[in-house]
C-alpha cells in the first residue's frame, strides 16, 4: 500500500491582506486550515503545518497534525517548508513514499485530489504539479520523498530561480491538468483558486454561502 504523508504549506505573511495569519483565516464559517486538513484528511497517513508559527491546529478525527521544525539551508519561502516537511518524515523508520504539499489559503481543494496526483507517479517522475488552465500550482503537488531528499540544498541556493517548479529539472515534472477538458463539468471553477485580497474572501463568502443554502 503506498503511504502518503502531507504538509500544509501556511507560512506567507498575508501582506495584501495586512499582515493577517491566512491559516486563521474564516471563510464560510470554517477557517482556511480546516478547510486544508478536511480536504485531505481522508487521503494522506500523516500531516505536518509549515509555519512560522504554531497554528491553532483542529483536531482531524483520524489525522495526527503538528507543526515541523524550520530549516535554514533551504531557500526562504515554500521551498523552506516543503524541505523541512521531508526530512520530518524521513527521520527514523517508515518513510513515506509520497509527500502531498497544499498551500493552506486553497479552500476549494479536489477531494480526489490524492487519487489524481498518484495516478500521474510513473518511475520518471519526481513530481506531479496541479495546473488549471495555464496557470501551473507547484505548491499543491505530490512529490517522491526519495527524491527531495537527494536534492543538493547548496545547489539549490545558488541557483538564480529557486522555487518549487525550479526543484527539478521539467522532464521530472509532470503537469496535471483540473479542468473541463479532462473532467467535465466537475472542474468548471478553479479549484485551485486562492485567497490574497479582501476580494478573494468577499468571492468565497459567497461562494460558500450560496453552497449552503442550495
Amino acid at each position: 500500500m503506498t503511504d502518503i504523508a502531507a504538509v500544509i504549506l501556511a507560512g506567507g505573511h498575508g501582506e495584501r491582506l495586512g499582515g493577517i495569519i491566512k491559516a486563521d483565516l474564516l471563510v464560510g464559517g470554517q477557517s482556511l486550515l480546516q478547510r486544508t486538513v478536511h480536504a485531505i484528511g481522508g487521503s494522506v497517513s500523516k500531516c505536518v503545518v509549515a509555519t512560522g508559527r504554531a497554528p491553532p491546529v483542529q483536531p482531524h478525527k483520524s489525522l495526527q497534525i503538528t507543526c515541523c521544525q524550520d530549516v535554514d539551508d533551504a531557500p526562504p519561502g515554500p521551498v523552506r517548508g516543503l524541505i523541512a516537511a521531508a526530512r520530518e518524515f524521513s527521520r527514523g523508520q517508515n518513510a513515506p513514499d509520497y509527500l502531498l504539499s497544499v498551500a493552506v489559503d486553497t479552500p476549494l481543494l479536489p477531494g480526489d485530489l490524492v487519487e489524481v496526483l498518484l495516478r500521474e507517479m510513473c518511475s520518471c517522475v519526481d513530481v506531479a504539479m496541479c495546473t488549471f488552465g495555464e496557470q501551473v500550482y507547484p505548491t499543491n503537488a505530490l512529490w517522491r520523498l526519495a527524491a527531495l531528499n537527494a536534492l543538493d540544498m547548496k545547489r539549490q541556493n545558488g541557483k538564480k530561480r529557486n522555487g518549487l517548479r525550479h526543484l527539478f529539472p521539467s522532464s521530472r515534472i509532470e503537469r496535471v491538468a483540473f479542468d473541463e477538458q479532462r473532467f467535465g463539468e466537475k472542474y468548471l471553477e478553479n479549484p485551485f483558486r486562492n485567497v490574497n485580497t479582501l476580494a478573494d474572501i468577499a468571492y468565497f463568502a459567497r461562494r460558500f454561502a450560496n453552497a449552503q443554502n442550495s
